[in-house]
């Protein structure tokens, strides 16, 4: 998502999250063409700004990461406001093998109190922080 992929990667959320009373459309609003260094990659979630990435999350080698969280965390909103249980959970975000999984909350904790599964291994709630 962090290489103008995130209109790309977010549509094929599109049937999970209607099913729960979402339906969003994103935007693409700056994506430097010049490279990381020309400004940030923004996009709009039904008319909310999502900075994806800055410079400085490439300075920091967070940017893969924030580029699947950050907006992961807007949809996460748009549940909440929606009154839907489900939220999106990421595992292993900005690495190539990372998931995304629309779960009921509860179902993490659940995992998580087990302590059947390493605190590697459980999902985490995508929010913006």
């Amino acid at each position: 998502m962090a290489e103008a992929g995130v209109p790309r990667e977010l549509r094929d959320l599109m049937p999970a999250l209607g099913a729960h009373g979402v339906v969003f459309h994103v935007d693409e609003v700056a994506y430097p063409a010049g490279g990381v260094e020309d400004g940030d990659y923004v996009v709009s979630i039904n008319g909310r700004r999502c900075v994806v990435w800055t410079a400085e999350d490439w300075r920091t080698d967070q940017a893969w990461t924030v580029a699947v969280v950050r907006p992961l965390a807007v949809l996460n909103d748009l549940l909440a406001e929606a009154g839907a249980t489900p939220r999106l959970f990421t595992l292993y975000a900005g690495m190539n093998d990372g998931v995304v999984w629309l779960l009921d909350p509860r179902i993490v904790d659940a995992v998580a109190d087990s302590g059947l599964v390493e605190e590697r291994e459980i999902p985490a709630l995508a929010v913006l922080g």
